[in-house]
């Protein structure tokens, strides 16, 4: 009886041993009942380990698929975020790449001008031919920066075409591209006094400052030229100077509008903003 009860028991867990034991050692006549007892219990107790056994893999695979499956929501929401933050940044590249050519043009035209003055001014006996090279050197190099100009526009053009359009046989492919949108500075329904967007609007007041001077400055030298106390000199410095102070404003806004989009693609990606918790 013993053997037996140990040879059965020792497939199931230590509580039914002890249970076979003590069993065995009240008496021999209710060996027979005790062996059925003892059978029944350890049918009950194999039922319940195989069920136990399908059910802990089963419920283990299921807290591991809700685990992919969240991972691959994350995975997803970090995609769309990353193509909606890219598409955005593209933009903003080619919103800056059309108006530097804009900037380009009426920075030649300026130049252009001044050139066509000293002319008039070089018949007129006010000003002599030597004193029209930095004006007629200064056109030439604008004239550079304009074709330079021209191809950052199509080279972020054909950035921005190849995030939005499907490929080279979609219609919109051979289209142009002109961006309407300008950047705001305000109003924005996102956190704005995260550290960078505080940096960015220091750096865009700072910029937009030193702009309004280098135009005061323009002004100035531009008058004195026309009262004949000045030379072209100074006022080619001073437009340089000024293109350099407008390039710098504006990039400082673009780079601010693409602080915002981070912290946006930053924002759509957390976990409390995706609705996602994951089983542990």
């Amino acid at each position: 009886m013993v053997m037996r009860s140990v040879r059965y028991c020792h497939l199931v867990t230590i509580p039914l041993l002890t249970l076979a034991v003590a069993a065995d050692a009240q008496s021999q006549d209710n060996g027979a009942q005790t062996d059925l007892a003892l059978q029944d219990a350890l049918a009950r107790a194999l039922e319940r380990n195989v069920d136990i056994a399908v059910e802990r893999p089963n419920r283990q695979l299921i807290q591991v698929t809700r685990i992919n499956r969240d991972i691959a929501d994350i995975d997803l929401q970090q995609t769309m975020a990353n193509t909606v933050a890219e598409v955005q940044h593209a933009y903003w590249d080619l919103v800056h790449a059309t108006q530097t050519l804009a900037a380009q043009q009426q920075r030649l035209e300026q130049t252009e001008t001044l050139v066509r003055d000293n002319a008039a001014r070089v018949e007129a006996g006010t000003m002599t031919q030597i004193q029209t090279v930095q004006a007629r050197a200064e056109a030439a190099v604008r004239r550079q920066r304009l074709v330079q100009a021209q191809q950052d526009v199509a080279t972020a053009e054909l950035a921005l075409k190849r995030l939005i359009v499907r490929g080279t046989d979609d219609a919109y492919w051979a289209a142009t591209l002109n961006p309407v949108d300008a950047p705001a500075l305000d109003g924005q329904p996102i956190e704005l006094d995260a550290p960078p967007i505080q940096t960015g609007s220091r750096l865009i007041e700072a910029a937009t400052a030193a702009r309004e001077l280098a135009e005061e400055r323009l002004a100035v030298e531009q008058n004195r030229l026309d009262g004949g106390l000045q030379t072209n000199f100074f006022v080619v410095r001073a437009q340089r100077d000024l293109a350099t102070a407008r390039d710098t404003e504006l990039r400082a806004i673009l780079d601010h509008q693409k602080a915002l989009v981070d912290l946006e693609r930053a924002q759509r990606t957390s976990l409390s903003q995706a609705g996602i918790s994951i089983v542990r």
